[in-house]
């Protein structure tokens, strides 16, 4: 018989092995190490108390790890990873998880609930339409696959590391709203987990008019913005460049809204190609 429960701390050796299991199988390569699960776990602002596992006796057969914060206002869940391990899966453990932890969430105060599935994923598609999610959004990877070699930028622009970001300000640079994993709740747990952000401004006057975040350590861009006057100017393609010649791993940007067609081919445009599509699904509480 299935048990489900929330989490302790004491129970996270047993997530990551429950997870490493169940991912081992995904689209997408999950492999990592225990520590550097756990780090991203913290960076995304999961919350053992509103996260969810599935028990077969005392082995954890399933998860479904939940971040908790704010979104636009809202107090929101982001489900952070849902896995089942190869032989329980078809069993309806997915759902029972959902089941559980839902009216615990919804009695705790969030209203929002919200998840990424890849396009290519038809039974979880499925599945969370039936549980009552809408798709509210379609994002796209890209990667940086070809030429890492940068082009040449105009001798007039000024980059420099924004060591203390007013976030208020870069964040009314935006056209797009970030995904959940790239938002700036998260860029700020990034410093005290060693994940080595960078944030570049272009700089005029003094002013920061442009900016990108990137965690170097997995090559990943979290944001990239410029202000609308100053946009079709080289600045963006000039951050791109300067990331290229510091960034040793192969960079990518994850989660980008496909309506942030600027955005997508200045990606295409400087070696960026699209890896994967996934589907961003939220559930009003």
């Amino acid at each position: 018989m299935i048990n489900y429960r929330t989490f302790e701390e004491a129970d996270y050796p047993q997530i990551f092995q429950t997870m490493d299991e169940a991912f081992s199988d995904y689209q997408v390569n999950m492999k990592t190490d225990i520590e550097t699960y756990r780090k991203r776990l913290e960076f995304e602002g999961v919350s053992f108390q509103h996260s969810v596992g599935a028990f077969d006796g005392k082995r954890l057969v399933g998860a479904t790890m939940n971040s908790i914060g704010d979104w636009k206002g809202v107090k929101a869940v982001h489900d952070s990873g849902t896995g089942v391990i190869p032989d329980y899966r078809r069993k309806g453990i997915s759902t029972g998880m959902f089941e559980f932890i839902v009216p615990r969430l919804e009695d705790a105060g969030f209203k929002r609930y919200s998840l990424e599935v890849i396009i290519d994923n038809e039974a979880a598609y499925r599945l969370y339409l039936r549980l009552g999610f809408e798709v509210t959004r379609d994002f796209v990877i890209y990667e940086n696959q070809g030429s890492t070699k940068p082009k040449e930028d105009s001798t007039d622009i000024e980059l420099r590391t924004i060591e203390n970001p007013d976030w208020d300000h870069l964040e009314a640079l935006w056209s797009f709203d970030p995904a959940w994993q790239n938002s700036s709740d998260c860029l700020k747990r990034a410093k005290s987990l060693n994940f080595d952000l960078t944030i570049l401004g272009v700089y005029k006057n003094d002013e920061v008019v442009g900016y990108a975040a990137c965690l170097e350590k997995f090559g990943k861009i979290a944001q990239i913005a410029i202000a609308e006057k100053y946009r079709r100017c080289g600045y963006a393609n000039a951050l791109l460049n300067e990331l290229k010649t510091r960034t040793k791993k192969t960079l990518l940007m994850t989660n980008i809204d496909d309506k942030a067609v600027p955005l997508i081919k200045l990606l295409e445009n400087s070696g960026f190609s699209k890896t994967h599509s996934q589907y961003e699904m939220v559930l009003a509480l």
